[in-house]
């Protein structure tokens, strides 16, 4: 997880070296500094998990942590400045900031879908839910697994915008409840869920990977790939099931649509297999790794 702010700073999630974590890069050098580390003490973050990372102003980074299922926030030299140690009343799946205000929790029971929360540096003690989204129909019949369709989120100043693992749905929520919910152009259903489980990756494709919003677009960067049965037993007989996700987590197409109502407007193809993208309003950046060696491709956008 990235985001890149002016064209030349990247703030990163990388959870695989101890001295990492949280990161700040120049883009235009190259050069790696101001990085958080791995483990409990103040500003570290969790081992393991997603990550939620983005500029909520001039001044400050906002981090949701998933190995922790806390919020902090950062300078720009990646010095915390308050970190809440819970994210509601029934667990976080997702959360994003809305502004600088509020902030957006999906829940990870499903009742409700998402809530709405004011943003203070005491969230634990005044982490009332100021607004409730109802689970959307389409949703239902995954209530009991939902934390397993697990889903990408991304915010503006406006609203936050939610994609999900296994399904092409795209849900824009703000402070007034759902304002779309579209699974054009791709139409993939939530998977048909009749206990807790993981979909079956050899029918059902993986869908969105990563998401980022600018000033008018919401970008999505889609998979739509899935695999074999004989595949999946052939990748597991060689304890190879990593590769296998590696190759279904990765795409070259991503698609967009206008934000304020979901409504797709274009697909672009890219050159290469992109992990996760980012976008400013000049540039589309792609995390690209071949060999375990992880690349930053710059593009200008069409």
């Amino acid at each position: 997880m990235f985001t890149v702010i002016g064209d030349s700073l990247l703030i990163g999630v990388d959870r695989s070296s101890s001295d990492t974590g949280v990161f700040r890069m120049n883009l235009d050098t190259g050069n790696m500094c101001c990085q958080t580390g791995v483990g409990e003490a103040p500003g570290e973050i969790a081992g393991q998990g997603q990550a939620v990372v983005q500029q909520v102003n001039d001044e400050h980074i906002w981090l949701w942590d998933e190995g922790s299922r806390s919020i902090t926030l950062y300078d720009y030299d990646l010095s915390p400045i308050e970190r809440t140690s819970r994210i509601g009343d029934r667990g976080s799946l997702r959360a994003a900031p809305i502004g600088t205000t509020h902030v957006l929790n999906v829940t990870s029971t499903a009742d409700p879908f998402a809530e709405i929360l004011n943003y203070t540096a005491t969230l634990d003690e005044e982490g009332e839910p100021i607004q409730s989204v109802a689970l959307p129909d389409e949703f239902s019949h995954v209530r009991n697994a939902f934390q397993l369709q697990y889903g990408h989120i991304v915010s503006d100043s406006e609203r936050a915008y939610i994609g999900f693992d296994f399904s092409s749905y795209i849900v824009g929520v703000d402070e007034d409840g759902i304002q779309f919910l579209t699974n054009s152009p791709k139409n993939d259903p939530m998977p048909p869920q009749e206990e807790p489980r993981l979909p079956d990756l050899a029918e059902y494709p993986r869908t969105t990977l990563s998401m980022d919003v600018d000033s008018e677009h919401l970008f999505v960067l889609y998979s739509g790939k899935q695999t074999s049965r004989e595949e999946v037993m052939s990748y597991q007989s060689d304890d190879k099931l990593g590769a296998l996700s590696e190759k279904l987590n990765r795409s070259d197409t991503i698609l967009l649509y206008e934000k304020q109502d979901g409504s797709h407007v274009d697909t672009w193809n890219i050159p290469v297999q992109a992990d996760d993208i980012a976008v400013t309003e000049d540039y589309l950046y792609i995390l690209s790794t071949d060999d375990m060696e992880p690349t930053i491709i710059q593009y200008e956008r069409p």
